[in-house]
Order: structure tokens, then C-alpha cells, then sequence
């Protein structure tokens, strides 16, 4: 998934850099509560973003990219 994201949809933006691969489907501030990995979802994606993460933890987003459909 990696070779095809980023030889056609992010091309502008790829890094020799090492790759960790991971994906965040949503986020709740301040979850209080355990979360069950073992529920089924469903959700729509309509966009990526391109985040750095800054040296002290900070997000920078670089990009947002709109998917069609």
C-alpha cells in the first residue's frame, strides 16, 4: 500500500525517511473511557491528511487531500 500511495496520490510528498505504517480512523478528545477493538465500524474517509509531527510533539499539517466520491 505504501509503494502505490506514494508513486501516485502522494507523490509530492515522499521521504527516504523510515516508514511506520499506521492509519488513525478518527479521534475523540479526552477518552475517558476504555476502547473495545474488537467492535465492528463503519466510517467514510474524504480526506488525508500529510501530518508531521513536530519535536515536541506537536501536529503540523502539511497537506489535505480531497478523495473524490
Amino acid at each position: 500500500m505504501h509503494d502505490l500511495l506514494y508513486s501516485n496520490l502522494l507523490k509530492n510528498h515522499f521521504s527516504n525517511r523510515i516508514y511506520k505504517p499506521h492509519i488513525t480512523l478518527g479521534q475523540k478528545e479526552n477518552c475517558k473511557n476504555d476502547i473495545n477493538l474488537s467492535e465492528t465500524f463503519e466510517c467514510k474517509i474524504d480526506a488525508i491528511y500529510i501530518e508531521k509531527i513536530g519535536e515536541n510533539g506537536q501536529s503540523i499539517i502539511l497537506d489535505k487531500i480531497r478523495l473524490k466520491g
